[in-house]
């Protein structure tokens, strides 16, 4: 058998069954990791905010900021964060029944 690499970009390993499913295993667990830690996050940016919410516009975030439809919280004098639940219940409110 030759195991030389005729193509340098791929890089073939040979292992045996268990050594692959507990690999195969810890990269399960690491994205499901990474992914959790965006689940946890409670605050917002503008940037996510408009795009939860389909809005162009920063004008129209901070109208709803005013009103008091979304909660939000300034750090410093010019970051303004937003309250994840905040938005997800905004949406729920206005949410439409099926006919």
């Amino acid at each position: 058998m030759n195991l030389e690499n005729k193509n340098p970009e791929k890089l073939y390993i040979l292992t045996d069954s268990e050594t692959l499913f507990m690999l195969v295993k810890q990269i399960v667990l690491r994205l499901q990791s990474e992914y959790k830690k965006d689940d946890e996050k409670k605050y917002l940016s503008l940037a996510e905010v408009k795009s939860i919410l389909n809005l162009k516009s920063s004008t129209s975030i901070q109208n709803l900021r005013d009103s008091g439809a979304i909660a939000f919280s300034m750090i410093g004098r010019r970051t303004i964060v937003y309250d994840k639940q905040s938005v997800y219940e905004f949406l729920e409110k206005r949410k439409k029944g099926t006919f």
